[in-house]
């Protein structure tokens, strides 16, 4: 096994020696602050709700009956749907793993829905359930308006 460790000691020395650009700073700093947002508003650490998002909320659960989790159709699913749409047109092969940890943000809240044992089941389904129809809804319309964008692109430029 001797070959073996001097080629991980070369691999972990190539890594270290790798240049970063400002473009990787704002891109780890963009998924630092994702993730430190996604955590402070998934546990019990009273982190504030928006005035804005309160209302969202509201109107919410008034049209749909259950509220469905806002991560979940406003950020997994719609990935999901425009990931699986444009996956190697738009979207290479070689960053389909940002968009698809991305998207897995969908069924880890899902599977968390769930997790809530007082809550009936009945009522995590339909949460669920809402979330998908609106999360794919968002995914529709982000494609829509990503090939009118593209067409007057083209226009412009």
């Amino acid at each position: 096994y001797p070959h073996k460790i001097s080629a991980l000691r070369f691999i972990i020395k190539r890594f270290f020696q790798s240049k970063i650009t400002i473009g990787h700073v704002f891109i780890a700093g963009g998924l630092g602050l994702f993730l430190l947002l996604y955590i402070l508003r998934s546990g019990n650490y009273h982190f504030p709700v928006l005035g804005f998002e309160s209302g969202v909320r509201k109107v919410l659960g008034d049209l749909l009956l259950v509220r469905p989790r806002t991560k979940e159709f406003l950020i997994g699913y719609p990935v999901l749907f425009f990931t699986l749409t444009y996956l190697g047109r738009v979207i290479s092969y070689q960053n389909k793993w940002f968009f698809y940890t991305l998207a897995t943000v969908a069924p880890v809240s899902m599977l968390n829905t769930f997790c809530h044992f007082h809550a009936p089941l009945w009522l995590s389904a339909m949460r669920s359930f809402n979330g998908f129809v609106l999360g794919v809804g968002i995914g529709i319309a982000a494609v829509f308006v990503y090939k009118i964008s593209e067409r007057i692109w083209k226009v412009i430029f």
